[in-house]
């Protein structure tokens, strides 16, 4: 398989692409919104987005933040108190290999109002 002139074996994933780490500034209640950045892997990765912590954000009503079908990381209504200096990072998984590469991170800043 020729992937822009590379060859590469069927079965890989690829590091995220991209280079430093990203910060978002928003203002105190307004939506923060990451966009995963491209992940090459054949099958398709599956991904998850972690806190600092390396907890899992999955989808809930009361979590404050949603994963889009596009793999985006929305997080509704930023606090201060809450957000400010929160840490994100992804992860994309191949499912066959098992292999898995994290994205750099990503950084929410919050303005007081």
């Amino acid at each position: 398989m020729s992937v822009n002139g590379d060859e590469r074996t069927f079965v890989d994933i690829r590091p995220f692409s991209g280079g430093a780490d990203i910060e978002k500034h928003v203002a105190a209640g307004d939506a923060a919104i990451f966009d995963l950045p491209p992940v090459d892997s054949c099958p398709p990765a599956s991904i998850q987005w972690l806190d600092a912590s390396g907890g899992v954000l999955v989808n809930t009503a009361a979590g404050g933040h949603h994963i889009t079908l596009s793999n985006q990381l929305v997080l509704l209504n930023t606090d201060y108190d809450v957000h400010n200096n929160a840490v994100y990072r992804a992860t994309a998984t191949n499912g066959y290999t098992q292999r898995t590469t994290s994205s750099r991170l990503y950084v929410l800043r919050v303005q007081r109002e």
